[in-house]
């Protein structure tokens, strides 16, 4: 029994962390799309 709840806590960490690492990805790409479009909007002003 602890051996398959260790295995599932395991599980859930690994799951928290690539959807952490997503949301990371997700936020840096939102930035470089933010920086970008706003340069270019400064750009032509």
């Amino acid at each position: 029994m602890k051996i398959v709840s260790l295995k599932e806590i395991w599980r859930e960490k690994c799951t928290e962390k690539k959807e952490l690492g997503y949301l990371k990805e997700f936020i840096w790409l939102i930035q470089c799309f933010l920086s970008v479009f706003l340069g270019q909007v400064a750009s032509v002003h």
